[in-house]
């Protein structure tokens, strides 16, 4: 077969041409938005019972729960975790063809037929049932190589000028939480140079920090985590300061008396997105500080 198209070079071009132009018909006609899922679904069911240790929380808690949630529909296996804080973490994993919605349905409604076996301290902290994965297709990382940039700037930059970041589910690109939309500070201070009050200064500024947006866990199964909005705030802070500086001995002295939320706004600092918990911002406070320096 080989020397066939060495003797005729014609042939082997005519079919090569025809073969190329076949594949770019087809290529267009390929369903390029229909590939399968090539990861199982992946479904966690988590749960508290403070005071708890592990093996108790194994009996009382993991057990019941794995007994009704075990033969759940398209299931392919799942194994539990148990802590000595009292955390349970188990996780179901399903067929690659079947729906997380829909595998997440399932097991909210086995998980339901065990909450009359659960303790009572369990029952009343709750049991959350979400989407998961524990081999995510891809992470993105920021970070500042000379270290100019803070946490909360790099986290403000995710937010705003990433793409990968507009989704609000955790499982599938996730804002960072409790970064703010726009935020900045704005201070300025003042030191006398001259007179009986030489040495003296004070400070004055502001900050503010825009809406930030998390997660909550709620209760509709298909929907169990829900976005939530923390508003923004303008927080006013002050200082007083003396400054003592010897030029000949190389040494200086720094007084200080710092003055927070100077209104004594009140505002909501940030979230804790499992639990429900919201923070509210630090009231009025003045915290003094001496430092010496010598050189």
């Amino acid at each position: 077969m080989p020397q066939f198209f060495i003797n005729r070079p014609i042939v082997a071009m005519v079919i090569a041409i025809i073969t190329v132009i076949v594949g770019l018909v087809m290529m267009a006609s390929l369903p390029v938005a229909q590939y399968p899922n090539i990861v199982p679904p992946q479904i966690q069911v988590s749960a508290t019972y403070v005071g708890a240790d592990a093996l108790t929380v194994e009996q009382s808690v993991a057990t019941p729960i794995e007994q009704q949630v075990n033969g759940v529909d398209n299931m392919e296996y799942m194994y539990s975790i148990n802590a000595n804080n009292g955390q349970m973490t188990l996780n179901v994993f399903f067929g690659v063809q079947t729906d997380a919605t829909t595998d997440q349905i399932l097991t909210q409604m086995r998980q339901g037929q065990a909450a009359s076996q659960l303790p009572s301290a369990v029952s009343n902290y709750g049991v959350t049932v979400s989407k998961s994965t524990s081999a995510p297709l891809v992470l993105f990382a920021l970070y500042s190589p000379d270290g100019q940039f803070d946490a909360t700037f790099l986290a403000n930059y995710a937010y705003i000028d990433t793409r990968v970041t507009k989704d609000l589910l955790f499982a599938e690109g996730s804002r960072a939480p409790n970064s703010a939309l726009h935020q900045g500070s704005l201070w300025t201070t003042y030191f006398f140079q001259e007179g009986v009050v030489k040495g003296f200064g004070a400070g004055i500024g502001m900050y503010a920090q825009g809406k930030r947006n998390g997660i909550f866990q709620c209760q509709d199964p298909a929907n169990c985590q829900a976005p939530f909005e923390l508003a923004g705030y303008v927080r006013m802070d002050a200082a007083l300061y003396y400054r003592k500086q010897e030029v000949f001995n190389k040494t200086n002295l720094l007084a200080a008396i710092n003055f927070t939320n100077l209104l004594d706004h009140r505002y909501f600092s940030g979230a804790q997105n499992f639990r429900e918990i919201v923070y509210t911002g630090a009231p009025f406070t003045a915290v003094g500080s001496l430092r010496f320096e010598f050189y």
